[in-house]
């Protein structure tokens, strides 16, 4: 068996939720980050507001869903030296 088909029976094992913008208005955390994300507004609460303007920068929308972008580790570990 190579990787492809293993890869492929795993998937068919896992019972994996599809998610759908829906998920991402309804979660307390998401929401803020989402919605500044598609629709450049933000909430009016400035603790909240400032939370999701520092963490945006670390998601993008594509397809109506969220992608995080993070550094290898490596990567962070030497940005912070």
């Amino acid at each position: 068996m190579n990787i492809c088909e293993l890869a492929a029976q795993i998937n068919d094992m896992l019972d994996m939720p599809e998610i759908v913008e829906e998920d991402y208005k309804e979660d307390e955390f998401f929401s803020p980050i989402y919605t500044y994300l598609k629709e450049n507004k933000i909430t009016g609460n400035d603790d909240t507001d400032r939370k999701t303007l520092f963490l945006s920068e670390n998601y993008f929308s594509e397809n109506n869903l969220l992608y995080k972008v993070s550094l290898p580790r490596a990567r962070r570990e030497k940005s912070l030296k």
